[in-house]
């Protein structure tokens, strides 16, 4: 559970319709999407803070809910609502996993994995280390899934837009034993200021 929770933010990906890709697109077929994948990182670079809900649903069936906290660049967190005992925190360079109900504590750098892959102070999906493994788009959604270039085996991350006006709608996690989970967001709150205290992670004020 560890390691599929830590890699949070990776997800098979069902085909979303027309304009799917079958293989790893090459740079001409990236040529012909270019429009859309800068009309999507203008949209991720101009987000200063996120607050949003979202729904989350793993591969076993098993659902849970919290508030997902995104502060660019370097900060996001996940609170899970209860009964889950989940929170993720990260910060800077290191991403934190506690679990309440087993008192145990994580740390992870971030660059051992995608999941900070919001929190990049310049977000580019073709960049040194992040490669684009799908890009699917249809008349509502437009889906981009990347992995770290040269290690897809230690999972993918899928981040779905409404097309029509670019917006974070869904991610998909497939981590590297296959186990997947689906991310929904709503009620996504742009620009308000989040306490910077919520990127600090304090063990006794969490146990709480």
């Amino acid at each position: 559970m560890i390691k599929l929770l830590i890699t949070l933010l990776i997800f098979a990906f069902m085909p979303l319709g027309s304009y799917a890709l079958e293989k790893t697109p090459s740079s001409e077929e990236i040529a012909i999407y270019k429009n859309d994948i800068e009309r999507v990182e203008k949209y991720l670079n101009g987000i200063d803070t996120l607050i949003a809900a979202f729904s989350q649903v793993d591969s076993a069936g098993n659902a849970t809910e919290g508030t997902f906290y995104l502060d660019r660049p370097g900060k996001l967190r996940w609170q899970y609502y209860p009964p889950s005992p989940l929170l993720i925190i990260a910060k800077g360079s290191m991403l934190t996993y506690y679990d309440k109900e087993l008192d145990q504590v994580s740390h992870i750098p971030l660059e051992d994995s995608i999941s900070g892959f919001l929190t990049r102070d310049n977000i580019r999906f073709i960049s040194k280390d992040i490669e684009i493994i799908s890009y699917e788009k249809t008349d509502d959604e437009i889906a981009i899934t990347i992995s770290q270039k040269g290690a897809r085996d230690n999972g993918e991350l899928t981040l779905i837009f409404t097309n029509k006006k670019i917006e974070l709608k869904k991610m998909q996690i497939l981590d590297a034993i296959g186990k997947t989970t689906d991310i929904y967001f709503s009620t996504l709150i742009y620009g308000k200021p989040i306490d910077r205290d919520l990127f600090i992670f304090n063990k006794d004020k969490e146990k709480r």
